[in-house]
């Protein structure tokens, strides 16, 4: 599994790793994860400022990796915290189906 930036600004960045690993090198990499505690911000010593907050802060990342590579299965973003607290961090990407 590799792990790429979540950037709803540059999913391209995110898809280029696919490309070199997939097709370039041919490492056949098939599980890849966006984004690493996007919900930790300086509150509890992180540095975060992406949230998730809608579907749009996944869609452009989603996309771009499966556009490169279809095969391939997308998880994360890992979560620090706030699994059950009411709305939860996650709840944008379990609503996401990677059609919009």
């Amino acid at each position: 599994m590799i792990e790429v930036p979540l950037s709803s600004e540059n999913p391209g960045q995110a898809a280029g790793w696919v490309r070199y690993c997939n097709l370039e090198k041919k490492y056949g990499v098939r599980f890849w994860t966006v984004g690493d505690e996007p919900d930790l911000d300086g509150g509890q010593g992180g540095t975060r400022t992406i949230r998730l907050t809608t579907t749009s802060t996944i869609t452009g990342p989603y996309n771009a990796l499966k556009t490169v590579d279809p095969s391939i299965l997308v998880l994360g973003p890992e979560l620090a915290w706030k699994y059950t607290e009411g709305r939860t961090t996650a709840d944008p990407l379990l609503q996401y189906n990677g059609t919009s």
